[in-house]
């Protein structure tokens, strides 16, 4: 299985959705994950030890560069696209994925209310006590069944993120 998820930034709500995606990637190993992230937050993915490839994007950016991403995004040939944002810019952007399944929220759990109409399936969190509840809840829209939260912090070792100021890796 192919997913697509959408959690454009910022670095604390990129955390609340690290195990959720966690969850999904322990639940299925097989399952090949991208994340769809803005460029300046990109780097806070590389904390995390996560099977998924961070996509980069500029949603300030260029139409031309936003088109190039929405083909390398529909050229994957996404079986889901999960869309964490609940924006109607990130719901926009997991529909142009041409995932076959774009799943979000609903309409009283949005932030944008009109984020909905993108979605093919939408996810009641019910009462979640915090946002990373929420976010399981989501997990559970593809299988995952788990109120377990794990934030898998990558080793020095395998730390990819550097300090642009020092060059120093952690």
């Amino acid at each position: 299985m192919r997913m697509l998820v959408v959690r454009l930034g910022a670095l604390g709500d990129i955390v609340h959705t690290v195990p959720a995606v966690a969850a999904i990637a322990s639940a299925a190993p097989g399952v090949s994950i991208d994340w769809l992230v803005e460029r300046r937050h990109r780097a806070v993915l590389d904390l995390f030890a996560l099977p998924a490839t961070p996509v980069e994007i500029e949603t300030g950016g260029s139409w031309l560069a936003m088109r190039t991403v929405v083909g390398r995004l529909r050229s994957a040939r996404y079986d889901v696209a999960l869309d964490f944002q609940g924006l109607l810019k990130s719901a926009v952007l997991a529909r142009l994925s041409g995932a076959r399944r774009v799943v979000g929220f609903v309409k009283d759990a949005l932030r944008e209310p009109m984020a909905g109409m993108m979605y093919s399936e939408q996810v009641d969190p019910g009462a979640a006590p915090h946002v990373i509840a929420k976010n399981l809840a989501l997990a559970r829209a593809v299988g995952v069944a788990t109120d377990e939260i794990r934030l898998p912090l990558a080793s020095a070792a395998d730390a990819r993120y550097k300090t642009p100021e020092s060059g120093l890796r952690f």
